[in-house]
């Protein structure tokens, strides 16, 4: 009988052992995944400009008055058609708008498309100032009730449309962001009543931001005693970015503006045409083996004194050109500096 008794103890504490150890590996996972799903400016550092002025930010979020509230977004207006029929509806636009889920969640558009949406420049002049320096598909306030909920959803931001959701809490004392990658809802089914325990939650921090990829189904949550506000972007990543460098000097040979650039993504090396986003100049951007370039500008007797060393700057529009292009600055490029 102690024999028995002696196996059945050894069977319980290897069974606890299996127990402890399955665990914590899936306690690991669930860290890796975090690290996956939740990004800081650290890995989109041309966006610190906004954590860097959340102080500017917050002090221009509009009044909030529900009573003023007289359009509804569409949860389908979103970089399409009916975003852009809404724009035009916004022209005028001096007031929140209803989101499309309940009656706890408001935004308050900024841009769209690159462009400022309705009087947003004169209610927000110096959000917008900063807003205009990051290619943006969707930017605006968003706030939500307190207790309240944002329903499971997901959206058309994300690596398939080059592009990523940034929230940058401005307001608020206690709300999350919930995102589970491998959620799928399966037809029919009301995503509402579905467990949550799967979604991997995020607590918002003062004055941080929490990028991530809402193509995954996400929900948000204001478990506070006041509205929660955030700084919603669906921005850009099709773009290459570095910070203002010294240069070597060879652009005293040309007559064209140049800023010289130390690229923080790869970019192969070779002559390109580009737009320097902030200011829509275009230009010539010469890139050696080391990342690092010489951007040209085409527009003539302007002002660059707005660029210091240091800054990050973003180009787009990127389009590789033949060595043997014609344009007149490539070959007087080749010919006085030797470029190979």
């Amino acid at each position: 009988m102690s024999e028995k008794l002696l196996l059945i103890f050894v069977i319980l504490i290897l069974l606890y052992i299996l127990f402890y150890y399955y665990l914590k590996i899936d306690n690991k996972a669930n860290i890796i995944d975090e690290k996956n799903i939740f990004f800081t400016t650290e890995t989109y550092p041309y966006l610190k400009i906004l954590e860097e002025n959340t102080n500017i930010i917050e002090k221009e979020i509009p009044y909030f008055n529900k009573n003023k509230v007289k359009i509804t977004r569409k949860q389908t207006d979103w970089n399409n058609e009916g975003m852009d029929k809404l724009f035009e509806e916004l022209k005028n636009n001096d007031s929140w708008i209803k989101s499309w889920d309940g009656n706890s969640w408001y935004n308050f558009p900024l841009i769209y498309d690159n462009r400022v949406v309705g009087l947003a420049e004169k209610i927000c002049p110096n959000t917008i100032k900063l807003l205009k320096k990051i290619p943006i598909k969707v930017c605006g306030y968003s706030l939500l009730l307190p207790n309240s909920k944002i329903s499971i959803h997901n959206d058309g931001t994300g690596p398939s449309y080059k592009s990523m959701a940034f929230n940058l809490h401005l307001k608020g004392n206690n709300s999350s962001l919930f995102v589970n990658p491998e959620f799928v809802p399966e037809n029919n089914v009301n995503v509402k009543n579905l467990e949550l325990n799967k979604f991997i939650e995020k607590k918002h921090e003062k004055h941080k931001a929490i990028i991530f990829n809402s193509e995954q189904y996400h929900y948000a949550t204001n478990d506070g005693n006041v509205n929660r506000i955030i700084l919603f972007i669906d921005f850009d990543t099709d773009i290459f970015y570095g910070k203002v460098t010294k240069g070597l000097g060879l652009a005293k040979k040309l007559d064209f503006p140049t800023i010289n650039i130390n690229f923080m993504n790869n970019l192969n090396s070779g002559i390109y045409k580009c737009n320097l986003f902030e200011k829509n100049y275009d230009g010539i951007l010469f890139v050696d083996n080391y990342n690092y370039g010489e951007l040209h500008i085409l527009n003539q007797n302007i002002d660059l004194s707005f660029i210091k060393i240091n800054d990050i700057i973003i180009l787009n529009k990127l389009n590789k050109i033949n060595l043997n292009s014609n344009k007149g600055i490539i070959n007087h490029y080749l010919s006085s500096c030797n470029y190979k």
